[in-house]
């Protein structure tokens, strides 16, 4: 798989996450499965209206909660474990 390239937003690539990119030209659904048989924990989603609304949808893939944040804090959202009580 590739790294992600970082043009919408360069914080993921100066923090210590590991971000890839997408599997192929695979369904969603299949590129959600081969990213949690590679242990990751979230996936950052950003489609055609996300990155149109400068959002991103980020889902936990142990139990598909997903929320969706401004694309400028998505690192501030993965790293807070807090935010992510249900």
């Amino acid at each position: 798989y590739e790294i992600l390239t970082c043009d919408w937003s360069s914080d993921v690539c100066s923090s210590d996450l590991r971000a890839d990119a997408p599997f192929d030209e695979r369904p969603l659904k299949a590129q959600l499965r081969m990213a949690d048989r590679l242990g990751a924990g979230f996936a950052v989603l950003v489609g055609e209206r996300e990155a149109s609304e400068g959002m991103a949808t980020l889902r936990r893939l142990e139990d598909g909660v997903q929320k969706q944040v401004p694309a400028t804090d998505v690192v501030s959202w993965l790293t807070r474990l807090d935010v992510w009580t249900v």
